[in-house]
């Protein structure tokens, strides 16, 4: 599986409604979410997770009619001093 960052609006969302949305991105199975944080303030959510390829992605959230700014697909991961190559 492939690794991607994706952006989303969320103005207007309460934080009740944020958690629910990040709980059930947490619950999907055809996608794996690793992580998702947002800022009502900003008015954005970042979603990090694995895929198949982008367009499976791009459909994951396009079936669930989540605004999706833009989906960027992830080559190198600096952690801890260690890089992953995807």
């Amino acid at each position: 599986m492939s690794l991607y960052f994706s952006s989303h609006n969320i103005a207007c969302l309460t934080k009740q409604d944020l958690r629910a949305l990040m709980t059930e991105l947490a619950a999907a199975t055809e996608v794996k979410i690793r992580r998702s944080v947002a800022s009502q303030l900003g008015g954005r959510m970042l979603v990090e997770a694995e895929a198949p390829d982008q367009k499976s992605l791009e459909a994951f959230f396009e079936k669930r009619r989540y605004n999706c700014e833009w989906v960027m697909p992830i080559d190198l991961d600096a952690q801890g001093g260690e890089i992953s190559e995807y």
